[in-house]
């Protein structure tokens, strides 16, 4: 598996293919079965926002996999436990239970890839550091964004699709 320098170099000579698919399909696929009734789309920045109580999502979350409570008291106290089992500092503490690298793992076990990736658990910055890419990066990603995303989703840009996104707890 190449390994890139940084962002700009995945960016300009990659051709974003990750396990047999691109970013891109996943955001237009999720959109697609948005309405499917085994299917709660959300998005990272709104969850994010509403942290740590989450309390604009837990109800939402908890309707949709069926969890009732039969009290006001009851539901305060499961919202407050689940939003501690789903913080990023219960996350980071339970590292192997939240990575992505079992993908890796097994794409190595397959022989796709050279060497598994270790865990790449962040340090919690989200919204505070922004990595910096420079314009030919930024205007390639705008333009797929727009060949790709935009005539399936009808979103000229991520920020209006996460919008939408977050928009579809209210319906």
């Amino acid at each position: 598996m190449k390994q890139f320098k940084d962002a700009d170099e995945f960016i300009q000579k990659s051709k974003f293919r990750m396990f047999q698919t691109d970013p891109w399909e996943y955001y237009t696929e999720l959109w697609e079965i948005r309405n499917e009734p085994n299917v709660l789309l959300l998005n990272y920045e709104s969850l994010k926002k509403d942290a740590p109580e989450l309390s604009n999502y837990l109800p939402a979350i908890a309707k949709f996999i069926g969890v009732t409570c039969s009290s006001e008291d009851e539901e305060k106290a499961l919202c407050t436990k689940v939003a501690k089992l789903v913080s990023f500092e219960t996350m980071k503490t339970n590292e192997n239970k939240f990575d992505d690298n079992f993908v890796s793992r097994r794409e190595h076990e397959r022989g796709v890839i050279e060497t598994a990736k270790e865990n790449v658990t962040k340090v919690g910055t989200h919204g505070k550091v922004k990595p910096t890419m420079d314009e030919k990066s930024l205007a390639i990603l705008e333009n797929l964004w727009k060949e790709k995303v935009t005539p399936v989703t009808g979103h000229e840009t991520y920020e209006e699709f996460a919008k939408d996104v977050a928009a579809l707890l209210e319906q």
